[in-house]
C-alpha cells in the first residue's frame, strides 16, 4: 500500500470512528432507540443543509476498495435523507423537540418560505461536487476546486444567516 492508500485508509477509519463515536453519545444520553432516530436527524440536517461530496470518504472510498466500484454517495445520500426526515415528521413528530437542531431541522421543513431554498442551494453544490468527481480534468482544474470551496462557503453562511432568527427564537423559548 501506498502512502496514499494508507492515508486514505487512516481517514476513513477516523471518519467511522467519529461516526460511531457520536452514534453512541446520543445512544447513552437518549437511549439506543431514540439515540439512534436523533443521531439520523443530525446527520439529515447534514446532508440537506451543507453542499458538499457527503460520505465520500465514509462509504464511497470503503466500497471502491473492497469491490472496484465507484459509489456516488451525493446521489444516493440526498433522497435518502429526505426520506427519512418526512418519514419522521409523519411518524413521529415529537422526536424532533429532544435536541435543539432537529428543533431547527424541524422549523426548516415546515416553513418553506425562505427556508427551503437552503435544501435548494445543498442540492445544487452537491450535484456540482458530483459533476466535478466524475470529470477528471475538473477534479484536477483549480478553477474547480476553488468553485467547490465559494460554494461550500456560500451554503454553509447562507444556511447561518437564513436559520440565525430559528436559533434567536428556539433560545428564547427555551429559556
Amino acid at each position: 500500500m501506498n502512502k496514499k492508500q494508507s492515508f486514505n485508509t487512516l481517514r476513513s477509519l477516523a471518519y467511522w470512528g467519529i461516526v460511531l463515536g457520536l452514534w453512541w453519545y446520543f445512544c447513552q444520553l437518549y437511549g439506543t432507540y431514540a439515540g439512534s432516530l436523533l443521531y439520523g436527524l443530525h446527520w439529515s440536517m447534514y446532508i440537506l443543509c451543507i453542499p458538499g461530496g457527503h460520505g465520500q470518504w465514509l462509504f464511497g472510498y470503503p466500497i471502491r476498495k473492497l469491490t472496484g466500484y465507484n459509489l456516488h454517495t451525493e446521489l444516493l445520500f440526498v433522497p435518502l435523507a429526505l426520506g427519512y426526515v418526512i418519514t419522521l415528521e409523519q411518524t413521529l413528530p415529537t422526536l424532533f423537540e429532544e435536541s435543539f437542531f432537529t428543533m431547527i431541522l424541524h422549523r426548516l421543513i415546515n416553513i418553506p418560505n425562505p427556508y427551503w431554498s437552503i435544501f435548494c442551494v445543498s442540492a445544487l453544490g452537491s450535484l456540482y461536487f458530483y459533476w466535478v468527481n466524475e470529470n477528471f480534468f475538473a477534479r484536477s482544474s483549480i478553477k474547480h476546486t476553488f468553485i467547490r470551496t465559494i460554494l461550500l462557503f456560500i451554503g454553509i453562511t447562507y444556511f447561518c444567516i437564513l436559520t440565525h432568527k430559528e436559533f434567536i427564537i428556539l433560545l428564547n423559548a427555551s429559556s
